[in-house]
């Protein structure tokens, strides 16, 4: 968990927990202990109050059930950005409780990938949760689901927050995102691999003058 900054009262503050940090595959192995085991999945509070989540790795399930034991849990709804869609961005999806509770509301934003087309998140929710690879399929989800299709370049507002993003260097795609808010700004660029000119120009524009880079 990201140690909180010491500001006053009055200062706005945006907050950043890490649930999952590892690359493609979960693991309990003892050498991961220290950062953890659970695949990517890291949850931005804006000084608004809005949840922020990125990417849906298997540390979703722990987000979740810590989601469900606040004071406030009895109607949850994120704003969840998934970068792209390989399996360690996309596993904890069936495990995040909150999706299972019809009260809930969840807006989902990412990229039309060339290889799905349309409603490209959707299509991974409910191939991912098909017979026979999943016990249940994607009609036990009680909560209202929202997807918003994003692209490079693409710029909008979530509450406390101004949102850019930007394509980054990664196989079948993989998309950068900079929030700005009043308390600073938070970069989260995962898996991008340099060494393609207009890439890493994508990102250093994105990460120009951020506070965090993730």
């Amino acid at each position: 968990m990201a140690k909180p900054s010491r500001k006053s009262a009055s200062e706005p503050v945006a907050t950043l927990r890490f649930w999952g940090v590892r690359g493609s595959t979960p693991t309990v192995d003892k050498a991961t202990w220290r950062y953890g085991g659970n695949t990517a999945c890291v949850e931005l509070t804006t000084p608004q109050g809005a949840r922020v989540i990125l990417d849906c790795g298997t540390g979703l399930r722990m987000l979740g059930r810590y989601l469900e034991s606040e004071p406030e849990s009895s109607r949850i709804e994120p704003h969840i950005f998934v970068t792209h869609y390989h399996w360690d961005h996309i596993q904890g999806i069936p495990f995040f409780s909150p999706l299972y509770v019809e009260q809930n509301c969840l807006q989902f934003y990412s990229f039309r990938s060339e290889y799905l087309g349309r409603d490209s998140l959707k299509r991974v929710f409910e191939a991912q949760m098909a017979h026979p690879y999943f016990p249940v399929d994607i009609s036990a989800m009680s909560a209202r689901r929202n997807f918003t299709e994003v692209a490079g370049g693409d710029q909008f507002d979530v509450p406390g927050a101004r949102v850019k993003a930007t394509w980054l260097h990664h196989p079948q795609g993989c998309l950068g995102f900079r929030f700005d808010t009043s308390a600073g700004s938070i970069v989260y660029a995962t898996d991008n691999e340099p060494g393609h000119p207009v890439f890493d120009q994508n990102v250093r524009k994105l990460a120009e003058g951020a506070d965090v880079l993730a």
